[in-house]
């Protein structure tokens, strides 16, 4: 996901590669996959290019997010927050 290997998929969500690996169903792993899916495919409503919306995710800095990307807010459990904020610029607020 995101051109992420699985063992840096798990340091970016904080969650044991072994728990990704051999427990996917795990509620947790679920939560946090689930919700950078959700962020993902509301990157791709504003910008349907993959790559774009993957290095957004991954590398840009927002400052309504605390200075993090969108990546680390998942980590931190605030994808709410994250969504908001992609919604209020698909509505043409400024972030």
């Amino acid at each position: 996901m995101l051109g992420l290997s699985e063992p840096d998929l798990a340091i970016a969500l904080e969650i044991p590669e072994r728990v990704i690996r051999l427990q996917p169903d795990d509620a947790s792993v679920q939560k946090k996959l689930g919700s950078l899916a959700d962020l993902f495919d509301r990157l791709l409503e504003l910008n349907p290019d993959a790559a774009t919306a993957a290095r957004h995710m991954k590398n840009i800095r927002i400052r309504v997010l605390a200075n993090r990307t969108l990546l680390e807010a998942v980590k931190d459990n605030e994808s709410e927050k994250a969504l908001r904020y992609l919604k209020s610029i698909s509505g043409g607020q400024s972030g």
